[in-house]
């Protein structure tokens, strides 16, 4: 079994495809942790992960389809003809508008939390649990690194704009270091910055 299952997954490696459906299983993971972890511990960044990384997941799915209809498309035998015949300048331009669709879509998350922040720094902050958000986020960090050094090596073969957009989007490390610093300051004099 665990020959098998070592197996397949690297034949979803040697695939963008299989790269990308191995980073939607994880990312959905996450997401559904992220928020269970965000409630428990009271901390709306860990929520916000959480959604954030459903959209993510959203949007690597669309990634996704638009791979496998490219790889239709490529393939040249009698299935697609319909595509072909339909559809002669093909479907590459697709991936560039996924990828910009993508990065909007996370700007613009990033920027909510950016501005959602501000107004809870402003306001005094809140107290949190940082025991469950340091375990969430270490968590995180590990599982981000290891995706992250998964998919770079995948696509040094596959040459993916999607894996490559993806990978980046593993590199996340400020959650553990906010929160751990929060958890060193409580009661201590500096106590007050924490929440």
């Amino acid at each position: 079994m665990a020959i098998g299952g070592r197996l397949r997954w690297r034949l979803e490696a040697d695939s963008e495809q299989g790269v990308l459906r191995i980073s939607i299983t994880v990312i959905v993971v996450f997401a559904v942790l992220g928020i269970v972890f965000g409630l428990a511990s009271g901390s709306s960044a860990i929520v916000f992960d959480g959604v954030y990384s459903l959209i993510d997941a959203i949007m690597t799915t669309v990634g996704l389809l638009v791979a496998n209809l490219i790889a239709t498309f490529t393939a040249g035998d009698l299935r697609n003809k319909r595509l072909v015949e339909r559809f002669t300048m093909g479907f590459w331009h697709l991936e560039p508008i996924v990828l910009g669709v993508t990065g909007v879509l996370l700007t613009g998350a990033a920027v909510y939390a950016l501005i959602s922040a501000i107004d809870s720094f402003m306001t005094g902050g809140r107290e949190l649990r940082f025991g469950h958000a340091v375990v969430y986020s270490a968590l995180t960090l590990t599982t981000c690194l290891v995706m992250w050094v998964f998919q770079t090596r995948a696509n040094r073969r596959i040459g993916s704009a999607f894996v490559a957009l993806d990978a980046k989007g593993w590199l996340m490390a400020a959650l553990l270091f906010a929160f751990a610093g929060g958890m060193l300051v409580e009661g201590t004099r500096w106590a007050q910055v924490a929440p």
